[in-house]
């Protein structure tokens, strides 16, 4: 009975029925997610690399990137080849397939704690779930998210940064150890919201809109919490080759992009975002549930 009781504790929601075995759903989720992180990522990593170039120019106060996408991506093969449309992809798989080998079991194993499954539709337990979630995941991960924008920054910004060994080197000899967790802070507030808002949206529109829940999810969370990520990009770039800091706090960091850039200033890169997000979003939960349908 005791056995029993506690099986049905576990019980791990997925598109086409319940695993109730602890043990073989974090296996499977593990993979999935794995698997997800690789597909995702390697799909969307032009745009993903324009986004950061967009966000982090103004920290140098550059307009390389300021023009339209075509002629942006146009500036990135002229200067740097097929290949610079990659630049920083390794680290960011580095950086995502544990990130997403985390999220989507962290947040079955929150589920668990929040939600009851008398009342798995509940919006609010959905996003508390999401959001330890993230928290957990970026907590864990944030050094690596760190070296992803670092790596992906032109040679026009830096050249000190062009692989994940000589990056954290140069980030803890200049910067020390506390370097590689530059805008922490933020990163724990703006992505963890952001992942309850999306884990929380799809849960909740997922067996209505079959094949848009996913899409819409990534819109609505990257639109809200969007704002946080580019001010995580401008404080991660602070005092970068041992110059002097720009950026004095979130504060200071927020009055400057107004300052220089305006309201417009905090969704820097957002058009390539928003581009980015729908098959980003679509492909990292279609891939993950395909797996552990497949595999289960």
């Amino acid at each position: 009975m005791g056995a029993n009781q506690k099986s049905e504790k576990f019980i791990f929601y997925k598109s086409e029925g319940f695993i109730t075995n602890p043990k073989d759903f974090y296996k499977l989720s593990f993979l999935s997610s794995s698997l997800s992180a690789i597909v995702t990522k390697t799909v969307v990593a032009p745009l993903e690399r324009l986004k950061v170039l967009k966000q982090s120019q103004m920290y140098y106060g550059m307009k390389n990137y300021n023009g339209k996408m075509g002629s942006s991506f146009r500036y990135i093969l002229t200067n740097e080849g097929w290949r610079g449309f990659y630049r920083g992809n390794v680290a960011n798989l580095v950086r995502t397939i544990p990130a997403y080998a985390l999220k989507f079991p962290l947040n079955e194993f929150y589920k668990n704690v929040y939600v009851n499954k008398d009342e798995p539709k509940k919006f609010l337990p959905l996003l508390a779930s999401g959001f330890s979630a993230g928290f957990t995941q970026a907590g864990l991960t944030y050094p690596v998210d760190m070296l992803r924008t670092r790596m992906s920054l032109d040679k026009q910004m830096t050249s000190n940064y062009t692989n994940i060994f000589r990056c954290s080197y140069n980030i803890v000899k200049n910067e020390g150890f506390k370097g590689l967790y530059k805008g922490l802070s933020v990163g724990l507030t703006s992505y963890p919201m952001y992942v309850g808002i999306q884990f929380s949206l799809y849960e909740y529109l997922r067996d209505d809109i079959q094949y848009g829940a996913g899409t819409i999810a990534g819109i609505v969370a990257q639109t809200l919490m969007f704002p946080g990520d580019v001010i995580k990009r401008q404080m991660q770039l602070n005092g970068i080759d041992n110059t002097e800091t720009k950026i004095n706090g979130v504060f200071g960091c927020i009055r400057n992009i107004l300052r220089t850039r305006g309201f417009t200033g905090l969704y820097q890169g957002y058009g390539i975002n928003l581009l980015k997000v729908m098959p980003e979003v679509t492909l990292q939960f279609a891939v993950y549930d395909f797996v552990m349908n497949r595999l289960r």
